[in-house]
Order: structure tokens, then sequence, then C-alpha cells
């Protein structure tokens, strides 16, 4: 064959499977894109776990639970009434009744500061204002000195804008809320939850979050026996680990601490696992 054909068939081949058959970096870059327009599952399989499936069955059992639960109230007294306040910008992220005066109410909201009111809800105030950190996650009063409040700054929510609202931290107020002074932990950026000894307004646990889309070692779970001057992380379990819930039994003489761990998983398409962990 003559060698000018040779050369011309093999130039045709050579051009036809570049056409036709794209590089491995061309294919990813397509794979990529097309895996942009897919939808996102990670909702359905949040409610579906852990067996891939809604239980409808569990949902209509709960509707006609609801159902006769309104049937047999006893009396229309319990009915709730919307007491405010308006103006708290995003939503309530936690309720605070003084231990002494159930007149005295708290609220926290994730983008609003904290509110008090004074009269069972007929008037509120804003009292965290001149702090100018509008994002609140947890409120916490003493047992012992109802005058003592504890405030962690950040709320704990994973979403897509709440790792925005960074707090600074753990702020204590020894007036009931007419002033605030900063108690530490500024670079937890979220508080899920405080609980304080009942017996002693200094010692608090914090269940700190960290950076919410990140990793960082200020994180898990804290103690302060010293009304927040000095604190210790007595729970750690990765820098991308975050702690978002905390519990005391306060019928114990020596009460047991129980934490939640929310484990994030980064840059993989599992979003989030849960694991358990106990501090004593």
């Amino acid at each position: 064959m003559n060698k000018k054909y040779i050369w011309a068939i093999g130039s045709l081949l050579i051009i036809a499977s570049i056409i036709l058959y794209p590089t491995n970096n061309s294919n990813q870059t397509l794979q990529s894109s097309l895996h942009k327009e897919y939808p996102n599952e990670w909702m359905y399989n949040q409610r579906a776990y852990p067996d891939n499936i809604i239980n409808k069955g569990a949902i209509n059992q709960a509707r006609l639970q609801r159902k006769s639960m309104i049937t047999n109230r006893a009396s229309q007294e319990n009915d709730w009434e919307f007491v405010g306040p308006l103006n708290i910008r995003g939503r309530v992220t936690d309720v605070a009744i003084s231990p002494v005066n159930n007149d005295h109410l708290y609220i926290s909201t994730a983008v609003g500061g904290v509110f008090r009111s004074l009269d069972k809800g007929l008037n509120w105030e804003p009292i965290f204002d001149d702090i100018a950190v509008p994002s609140i996650g947890n409120i916490a009063i003493a047992t012992s000195d109802a005058q003592r409040i504890y405030i962690g700054t950040g709320e704990a929510n994973g979403s897509a804008t709440s790792g925005a609202f960074l707090g600074n931290g753990v702020y204590r107020s020894d007036d009931g809320g007419d002033s605030w002074i900063s108690a530490g932990l500024e670079n937890t950026n979220h508080i899920g939850r405080i609980v304080v000894d009942p017996t002693d307004p200094d010692r608090a646990f914090v269940a700190a979050t960290g950076i919410l889309y990140g990793k960082n070692d200020d994180r898990g779970i804290y103690r302060t026996t010293s009304g927040g001057n000095d604190w210790e992380q007595v729970l750690f379990v990765t820098d991308s680990t975050a702690a978002i819930d905390v519990v005391m039994n306060l019928f114990m003489s020596n009460p047991i601490i129980v934490s939640k761990i929310f484990c994030v998983c980064i840059n993989t398409l599992c979003v989030a696992s849960f694991a358990r962990g106990v501090h004593v």
C-alpha cells in the first residue's frame, strides 16, 4: 500500500479518536459539571435514616395521636397565648426562667440578641445589644444564684447561613442581665449548650461547636470552676467534631455529665453522623 495512504488513514483515525473519545480530563470535567445538576438527596436521607424509607405509618399514627390529644383536652385553659417579642430577627434558640421568680423570662435568638421580661411576657426589653453579638446559642441561669446568668454566643445551627453568624464565646451577668462581662472561650464560634452546677454558680460546662465548615481545636466540652475566668477542655474528639449538647444529672451527689457529639464530615457526601461521648 502507498505510504501516503497509510499516513492519511492513520491521521484520520487519530482525529476521530480525539473527537469521539475525549481525554480523561475532559471526561472528568463533564462528569463534574453534570454532578452539580443532580438533586441534593441529603435532606431525604437524613429523614429516612437508617432504613432509607419514610415511615408513613408512623406519620399517620402521629396525626391520629394529635387529633386525639386535641379532642380529649380537659379544658381550653391550657391553650397557648403569644406574648412576643416580635423583633427577634430569626428564631428563638433558647428560653430560661428565673429559678426564684416565674415572672422573669429570658429568651435568646438566632440573630437578635437576648430579651428579658419581668412580667410573664407582657413586656420585653433587649438586654444584650451593647455587646453587639446578635447570634445566641444558649442561656443558663444558676439555680443557686438567680442573678448569675451565662450566655453562649453563636447559634449552633449548621445551616448554610448560620455559619456566618459567629459568636465570640461566653458572657456572664451577675445582676440578672443588667450588665455583662466576657467569660472566655472566644474562639469557639458557636455554643449549643451551657449547664451550671445547681450548688455552685461558678462551676459550669459548655458544649462548643467550633468552626461549622472548617477545623479548629476550640471545640468539645469545657468546664469552669471560676465563673468563666478559666476553662478546661475536658472532652475533645477531633478538630472537626463538634459538641452540641451537654446535660447534668441534678439528682446525684456526684453529677454525671453526658454530652452529645456532632461529627461533621468535610468534603464528602456523608454530610453528618452522630456519636455520643460521656464524661464523668
